[in-house]
């Protein structure tokens, strides 16, 4: 039987979906609190580099690294325009 870290593969394979389901519900609760502040302070500027990088339907190491630049982008070079408090920078 193939074994892969200890684990047999379906079982290896199981736990996989499953890490990457749970990375992809707390991604799209974070997104979707920034964009509910980004709405209510009308922070088009934000939104738009949201819009960029999410929603992604399944969460993907190339999807996470556009959405990490473009929010880092956002920080480095229109930081004024968010009108948010400290909760809502540290999902940046």
């Amino acid at each position: 039987m193939l074994k892969f870290c200890g684990l047999t593969m379906a079982t290896a394979v199981t736990y996989y979906h499953e890490v990457k389901k749970l990375v992809t519900e707390e991604v799209n609760a974070a997104c979707s609190s920034l964009l509910d502040c980004c709405c209510e302070n009308h922070s088009v500027i934000a939104l738009a580099y949201l819009r960029y990088g999410w929603p992604m339907s399944v969460v993907s190491p190339q999807g996470l690294r556009r959405l990490s630049s473009s929010l880092a982008e956002l920080l480095a070079h229109h930081h004024e325009s968010l009108n948010t408090g400290e909760a809502e920078r540290r999902l940046l």
